[in-house]
């Protein structure tokens, strides 16, 4: 259940942004507008806490795009740059580090939040092309194992 409230948090927190033309919680090239964003559930890892509790961390890819063909691509860049700041800093705000609004399932508790590093590139969608900008976001919880249901 982690999985699909998680996702819809980090998601609200991209829409509340007001930054996004549209924002997606699927992998999509329909883009309606400029610029867009998808967040989708990437891996997980579990791990042994205590005889009682586990560990696990749930990553989810956050793709950032920003249509390259309205802007010259100096401006391009620099308009992907500043606005993958201001969603690290999104991310790094107290409100949202404690993703009060996960509503986790009882016996899970959140340890941490944190984007981790990204990678950019390019992509040709639609006869335009976009500059794209790609980070995890990682989000380590613990499970009582006896609570759980």
């Amino acid at each position: 259940m982690s999985f699909v409230n998680l996702n819809k948090v980090i998601k609200d927190i991209l829409i509340a942004s007001g930054r996004f033309a549209d924002v997606f919680d699927y992998e999509t090239i329909q883009f309606k507008g400029d610029p867009v964003a998808f967040v989708v559930p990437s891996e997980n890892q579990s791990d042994y806490e205590t005889t009682t509790e586990n560990q696990r961390t749930y990553v989810f890819n956050v793709r950032v795009f920003v249509e390259r063909k309205v802007k010259s691509p100096a401006e391009t860049e620099t308009r992907l740059r500043g606005l993958m700041d201001a969603v690290l800093d999104d991310f790094e705000k107290s409100e949202n580090w404690t993703l009060t609004q996960a509503n986790l399932p009882t016996g899970y508790t959140l340890l941490v939040l944190s984007p981790t590093p990204s990678s950019w590139g390019y992509v040709d969608i639609s006869n335009s092309t976009y500059r794209f900008a790609e980070f995890k976001v990682s989000i380590r919880v613990s499970i009582d194992c006896n609570i759980i249901n």
